[in-house]
């Protein structure tokens, strides 16, 4: 597989920041360009599409997420809406060859009361999508 995008999706959590450097491993091993992307739901902030720069803290936050890789390639991105469907907007829009996104893990009630951004993208991206756990044993081993 020849990969010249990849899409790390975020939401600030921990989880998000383990995926985060497997996205930029992945970035640099491939040579190919990052795209980071955070979804605000539409519920809590005016209407769908992209945002303004009204939301400079939020866009500083994702830029830092790869400020420690300053060899590669990026862009960030502010959306608005359902993150699921936002998400699939975006790499469908963008042709993104590979997406990398935390999972918190949660089962059970938690879940169906909240759904899974992870498991409806990888059931329904078009390209693969790399979920990754947080847990100690995975962050120390990735460089």
């Amino acid at each position: 597989m020849n990969v010249k995008t990849v899409l790390l999706a975020t939401d600030f959590s921990d989880c998000s920041e383990v995926a985060a450097r497997y996205a930029m491993s992945l970035a640099r091993d491939a040579g190919a360009r990052l795209h980071v992307v955070h979804v605000i739901e539409s519920s809590s902030h005016g209407s769908g599409g992209l945002v303004d720069m009204n939301d400079s803290l939020l866009k500083q936050m994702l830029d830092e997420l790869v400020a420690e890789e300053p060899n590669i390639q990026h862009e960030s991105h502010l959306l608005v809406g359902d993150p699921t469907n936002e998400i699939l907007h975006y790499v469908k829009d963008n042709q993104i060859n590979i997406a990398v996104v935390g999972t918190h893990g949660r089962s059970g009630m938690s879940r169906l009361l909240t759904g899974s951004v992870a498991e409806a993208l990888l059931r329904r991206a078009p390209c693969p999508v790399l979920t990754v756990k947080s847990t100690e044993s995975i962050t120390e081993g990735v460089s």
